[in-house]
């Protein structure tokens, strides 16, 4: 934008239903998407012509440049980044055209309006509160000769006041075309409605009265979207219906989870109901994970497991035609080539698995005689023999996670013997539960799962005489080698349908508040319990339980389970089958399992197991206030902690 034309915007007349704070908000509008398009050293050039208005102006001018102050609202300012997220989600979209398009605060429209000219939807809801887009913006649209566009300034972005704005505009004709709810019970609810779709950008602050505190809207939104899409409430009451949102890129951590510890109860909440990919970023997920946390840029992921992944991501891409905009990369796709040849190949662990009691008999005599034969070898201050591992992942995965930690190779040497056993043990629990399934019951697999659980006991009291540091690599790179090869795959990044698009800084305003586009897609997850709760009850104790399960996510799933209700474990567990079987995510020894290695299915059937529990406490709702009191206590299980090493049990 040239700086004459600023200079006449500023000096022109204001609209007689503006005020002069108003006027003033929409020519810095302007001037945010001008500089947006020119750049940072353009912008600082623009605001100092700006010297002869008025100090506010000035002010707040110079607080959008600043990277210092913090920003309440960030806009996409790029035509190219719009063009190219809907040439490569196209395939993915041609279901919605014609359909109904709510947008939740699209600010300065220029997504908004590209999407809309690809789908020509034939109603647009336009929602935004802030009155200083509408007429550089917003009424433009609306003036098009036959607009199907429409605009409310419903306040949406207030944290007590949404959801009664969200009920009105659901029930105004004026606002949205009616849809009929369907009943409960009718299938139709749990499928994905195409006529409908939402977008919006929700990289919105709102401020507190008193204080400097602020309430960040996307986290508050995004955990109601969900629920609302378990319980077919709100948009969801006539089917599921498709989201696309732009976030503040820094709660991307918060979202995805790249290894089993990061997990915590708002992305386990949100994995329940939402199937989430990355659109488009300026920042992959592991550099905003490495510039949050210390520890996390010195525990990552195994670089196979990386590459491995990005390739089954690209195979969906090619099945679903989705193609990288010619002059735009992708952020992961290209490490799917990556690794060096001489890095290891990956082997599951649920690969070759015992197909007969004899076979699995014999598989456990040969782990026990490996672990008895290694370990003494092992403890010696010494390496004393060359180890073939089994699993040969292991090798270059403890070597990554070892890097910029303290420690001797002897340390690191024992954690690999440890974790391909512990990999075997998994191996040895799968053919147990696939022999199981074909012969049913036998004395003989009585005899087969007393030996595993032996031998799972010795293999644990050997990991708990390690040093700490040993231990916490153990566990950490056992759990996430099974959460990888689990079927499906536990963390929600391994799900994803596609690899995200990269952006720039320049791509929004102002450029120092990076924005992230995501796709929600609801499943079909169906929580209703028939005859014994609603499932808007259901639901809410979902929410409930996902958070007091996860504030224990250090403990073994039985002991989290138990702060639930008395005796819940023992009751429960057996009433879902997925905790018990290793080609889910389980062990056959549920002990053996922490809470944070819980799956959405192990969750789901809990949920309803509590529900078709005669004990469970008269009101589930006090049962959680009395254990609240136990999330101040310290999980002092020693694998998230940084301490010194001390020396191995003799």
């Amino acid at each position: 934008m040239p700086p004459s034309s600023l200079e006449h915007d500023f000096d022109s007349p204001r609209h007689p239903f503006l005020s002069r704070r108003a006027h003033q908000s929409a020519l810095l509008v302007k001037l945010m998407v001008g500089v947006g398009k020119a750049g940072r050293h353009d912008a600082h050039a623009l605001v100092k012509q700006l010297v002869g208005v008025t100090p506010v102006i000035r002010r707040v001018a110079k607080s959008r440049i600043n990277p210092r102050i913090p920003m309440p609202r960030v806009d996409v300012v790029s035509e190219s980044l719009c063009d190219d997220v809907i040439s490569y989600l196209a395939p993915t979209l041609e279901k919605h055209k014609g359909c109904t398009l709510v947008d939740l605060q699209p600010g300065a429209c220029l997504f908004s309006s590209k999407l809309h000219d690809f789908l020509q939807p034939k109603w647009h809801l336009l929602i935004e509160p802030d009155d200083h887009y509408y007429r550089p913006f917003i009424k433009p649209l609306l003036d098009r000769p036959g607009s199907t566009y429409r605009y409310t300034q419903l306040n949406i972005h207030h944290q007590s006041s949404y959801w009664h704005e969200f009920s009105r505009i659901l029930r105004d004709p004026k606002l949205l075309p009616p849809r009929t709810p369907l009943p409960q019970g009718d299938p139709n609810r749990r499928l994905l409605d195409p006529n409908v779709l939402i977008i919006g950008n929700l990289a919105r602050e709102t401020r507190a009265k008193t204080g400097t505190h602020s309430v960040q809207q996307a986290p508050m939104l995004l955990r109601e979207f969900s629920l609302h899409a378990l319980a077919n409430q709100f948009f969801h009451e006539a089917g599921l219906v498709r989201m696309l949102f732009w976030l503040p890129e820094k709660f991307k951590p918060d979202i995805f989870s790249l290894v089993p510890w990061t997990r915590n109860g708002f992305n386990v909440a949100l994995d329940m109901g939402l199937h989430m990919s990355e659109v488009a970023s300026v920042q992959s997920t592991e550099a905003v994970y490495q510039s949050r946390s210390k520890v996390y840029a010195r525990r990552t992921r195994s670089k196979e497991l990386v590459a491995s992944n990005a390739r089954h991501v690209a195979e969906k891409m090619r099945e679903a035609g989705m193609v990288v905009p010619a002059g735009r990369d992708a952020q992961v796709i290209d490490q799917a080539g990556s690794a060096p040849s001489k890095r290891a190949n990956l082997l599951s662990s649920l690969q070759k698995i015992a197909a007969t009691p004899t076979e699995l008999r014999k598989t456990i005599d040969q782990t026990r005689t490996r672990l008895r034969e290694l370990w003494p070898a092992a403890r010696a201050k010494h390496q004393t023999k060359a180890v073939t591992l089994t699993y040969p992942q292991v090798q270059p995965a403890v070597d990554d996670y070892g890097k910029g930690l303290p420690g001797n190779k002897l340390n690191w040497w024992r954690s690999k013997i440890l974790i391909d056993i512990g990999l075997s043990m998994i191996n040895i629990e799968a053919g147990f539960k696939a022999i199981e399934e074909s012969v049913k019951s036998s004395p003989e697999l009585y005899d087969l799962r007393s030996e595993i659980f032996a031998l799972d006991s010795e293999f644990v009291d050997i990991c708990g005489k390690v040093a700490v540091r040993t231990r916490s690599c153990v566990s950490d790179l056992l759990e996430d080698q099974i959460a990888f090869f689990q079927h499906p795959p536990l963390l929600n990044v391994d799900q994803r349908a596609y690899e995200p698009l990269q952006a720039q800084p320049s791509d929004f305003w102002p450029s120092q508040n990076n924005l992230a586009l995501f796709d929600f897609v609801p499943k079909g997850r169906d929580l209703s319990v028939p005859d014994l709760a609603s499932t808007d009850e259901v639901v809410r104790f979902c929410a409930d339980f996902v958070q007091e399960i996860m504030s224990h996510k250090t403990r073994s799933l039985p002991r989290a389970l138990d702060v639930v209700g008395v005796n819940a474990a023992k009751d429960l567990i057996p009433m879902v089958p997925a905790i018990t079987d290793p080609r889910k995510g389980g062990r056959l020894n549920p002990h053996s399992l922490r809470a944070r290695m819980v799956t959405a299915e192990m969750l789901e059937g809990l949920v309803k197991a509590y529900f078709e529990w005669p004990f469970r406490p008269v009101s589930w709702e006090l049962a959680l206030a009395e254990s609240a009191g136990g999330h101040a206590e310290a999980e002092a299980e020693g694998d998230d902690a940084e301490v010194d090493e001390k020396p191995e049990s003799s």
